[in-house]
């Protein structure tokens, strides 16, 4: 389950834009405790934190959560919100975005970098559509 959830942990703290204590609580956690807190275990969460002030008073109240057992540990109950964060964040055009909904659940764990060792967030590219695409028949290589 997400064997790359430390580079999923700093993404998320980049991608949310969390300050420094929050982000420390975090590293604190356990693997578990920390995959509900980014959405990618349980049923609450999502992995891109919207419609809040301070995205960092909301992972300290979501990590209380997971502390207290609350909000199930079901991996990728929350993938579809989760590709929907992805395509988002990387500000996929809507053909990629269809490719990738098309996708098998483990290809697209894969793509966003949640079971390979990829980013979520797709970077330090010319072109984001011709990574996506590499990422997508990769998958497609290993989930036929």
């Amino acid at each position: 389950l997400a064997p790359f959830w430390q580079l999923n942990l700093k993404t998320f703290m980049q991608v949310n834009s969390l300050d420094e204590r929050s982000s420390q609580a975090l590293q604190e956690l356990s693997k578990m405790q920390a995959l509900q807190v980014m959405g990618l275990v349980g049923r609450e969460n999502s992995f891109v934190i919207r419609g809040v002030r301070n995205p960092s008073a909301a992972v300290m109240q979501r990590l209380a959560k997971a502390q207290a057992g609350v909000g199930g540990l079901e991996p990728y109950q929350q993938l579809p919100r989760i590709l929907e964060d992805f395509i988002e964040v990387n500000s996929i055009d809507e053909r990629g975005a269809e490719v990738l909904r098309s996708l098998p659940n483990e290809a697209i764990l894969h793509v966003m970098g949640i079971t390979a060792d990829n980013a979520f967030v797709i970077s330090g590219v010319r072109n984001t559509s011709a990574a996506l695409m590499a990422r997508i028949a990769n998958a497609q290589r290993r989930y036929p």
